[in-house]
């Protein structure tokens, strides 16, 4: 995956209690965070599988998942079978552990 800066991290409210939370604070403070146009949230792209972001960065779609939890092995797998079922050039796995207060990023 190629890596794409995401800024002002340490600004994460330690308030977020759901991943659905979390999405709502990154795409309400967007450009605190990203250097990204933003797209859409929740796009399905079969039964099973639910991008929670998409974004686009220089005419490449860039998909944006996130965890409400220290991210994992299986996360990685997730975003790279996303990568692989739609058109997407770039990833960002965002893990936003509650208890620790630890963000965890992978792009």
């Amino acid at each position: 995956m190629e890596y794409i800066h995401i800024r002002n991290l340490e600004k994460f409210h330690p308030g977020i209690t759901s991943e659905a939370h979390l999405e709502k604070y990154l795409i309400k403070n967007w450009k605190e965070f990203f250097n990204l146009d933003f797209i859409r949230t929740r796009k399905k792209i079969s039964k099973k599988s639910i991008i929670d972001i998409l974004a686009q960065k220089d005419n490449e779609i860039v998909i944006i998942e996130l965890k409400f939890r220290s991210l994992r092995t299986k996360d990685k797998k997730q975003l790279n079978r996303y990568l692989r079922e739609f058109p997407a050039g770039k990833g960002i796995l965002i893990g936003y552990n509650r208890m620790t207060e630890e963000i965890e990023v992978i792009a």
